[in-house]
């Protein structure tokens, strides 16, 4: 197998750039919290937010060209010395996830304190996704004092409500750029990272570019059977009905596959392995099975290669001693590329198979195009992660979660999913969970990457 890495790449170093740990930090003060989808803004906040943009890039704020969507979302325009080429687009949403009351006292620094602690910021949204919105910023701002300009148009898109599906946000700001003809050569939105000690048989650290992201349905099952006293029960009850469909949805999950993307992965990696791996990566076709095997032994090697069974959420009852007439659940699927609507439904019909269970649609989107990676933007986006990360493998893989990255396929089929930070064996749960934070180190780095990224066009 012939390494897919690229050669000769000058390395960069990093420029200390304290405003941006400062900028970051007070980003984080502001707690702009997307609560479920049917929750009103808290406006006071995310005005907030669009104030300290304003008085802490004022450059951007006065060279660049700014429409705002539902009044929160961001499009920043950067005419370029010829606008009639393709533009880039970097994507980044100013939103975060709420933190439970129930786990802050888990926190070693509060969650909205962006505080400083031994050369790591904390905060919810130090990681997810302030910090890339941050350093975009930082690198546009930085660029613009030293009299830079673009050869092509960039558009900086600052969604508001990632966290709750993008509808408001990314959804009408892609709509709004097809409306205007506007192409992209390269769209980058956040998703992987540089993995450190995290890919089994490399010692290397290795940035993982997601090249397209998963699907996502939600089912609803409901039962409904005549009910009654607790002290008569009869042998099934709705509750009964609907657990045995639950079972056998998990015990019968979708089969798994390896995808376009995830195959690419084995492509890319499979070269940088140690020489009996090596083999196997190079006859991934005669080995597939036993590769399938044992991908779907751990939870985040399942996510790669099978669309994802996971019940969410169980209501019935009302009384410890009343047995109930109704019982509803909802299953949560993440899709492969190929799944459909009709396939879902299919799958669960044909493993419930149970005429009691009620099976209903409730939300499905399907799994984003694949982006491709045999050609010039690719390698462009390649090229500055190993400049700015010496050393570093490159590969593409599947997002296994949901991005604002899948509405802008509607300007490009080049749409990217990586944030220049390095995630650890340590750091790995802290997505969306307690003590989210991010290295000053990569914080300067994330900058250079944004700032090499830009002038590199």
């Amino acid at each position: 197998m012939e390494s897919r890495q690229l050669e000769n790449i000058p390395p960069l170093e990093a420029v200390p750039l304290p405003n941006a740990v400062t900028h970051l930090s007070a980003a984080i003060r502001v707690p702009t919290i997307s609560h479920a989808d049917s929750l009103p803004v808290d406006s006071s906040a995310f005005d907030a937010f669009g104030a300290f943009l304003e008085s802490s890039y004022p450059r951007i704020h006065r060279q660049l060209d700014l429409r705002r969507f539902n009044r929160y979302s961001r499009l920043y325009h950067w005419p370029g010395k010829d606008s009639r080429g393709p533009a880039m687009i970097l994507a980044a949403h100013l939103d975060v996830v709420p933190v439970p009351d129930t786990e802050r006292e888990d926190w070693r620094n509060p969650p909205f304190s962006g505080a400083v602690v031994n050369d790591t910021l904390w905060g919810r949204g130090a990681i997810d996704d302030k910090f890339a919105l941050i350093a975009i910023m930082e690198a546009v701002e930085h660029l613009l004092a030293e009299g830079f300009q673009p050869e092509r148009d960039i558009w900086l898109a600052l969604g508001h409500d990632e966290e709750i599906g993008g509808h408001r946000g990314a959804r009408e700001m892609a709509r709004w750029l097809k409306e205007q003809n506007v192409q992209a050569r390269l769209v980058l939105d956040e998703g992987y990272a540089v993995l450190r000690n995290l890919v089994p048989g490399i010692q290397k650290d290795v940035a993982v570019i997601g090249t397209a992201e998963k699907g996502y349905a939600t089912v609803r099952l409901s039962v409904h059977l005549p009910g009654g006293h607790s002290s008569m029960p009869e042998k099934n009850t709705a509750i009964d009905v609907l657990a045995a469909a639950l079972q056998r949805l998990k015990a019968h999950p979708f089969p798994a596959r390896f995808v376009e993307p995830v195959q690419a992965f084995l492509d890319y990696i499979g070269p940088e392995m140690p020489f009996p791996q090596k083999l196997f990566f190079a006859n991934a076709a005669l080995f597939e099975p036993l590769l399938l095997n044992i991908y779907s032994a751990r939870a985040s090697g399942n996510a790669m290669v099978r669309t994802t069974t996971a019940p969410t959420l169980f209501h019935a009852g009302v009384k410890d001693n009343i047995i109930p007439a109704r019982a509803g659940a909802v299953v949560n699927f993440r899709l492969l590329p190929g799944e459909t609507s009709a396939s879902v439904l299919a799958h669960v019909r044909e493993v419930v198979d149970d005429p009691r269970v009620r099976i209903r649609m409730k939300e499905f989107f399907a799994a984003s195009p694949v982006s491709p990676v045999d050609n010039e933007a690719f390698r462009h986006l390649q090229r500055t992660i190993q400049a700015v990360y010496p050393g570093v493998l490159v590969t593409p893989n599947l997002v296994v979660g949901g991005t604002d990255g899948r509405y802008y396929y509607a300007v490009s089929e080049a749409v990217y999913r990586f944030v220049p930070f390095h995630i650890t064996p340590q750091t790995i749960k802290i997505f969306h969970g307690v003590n989210e934070r991010i290295p000053v180190e990569d914080i300067q780095r994330g900058v250079l990457f944004y700032k090499t990224l830009i002038k590199s066009e």
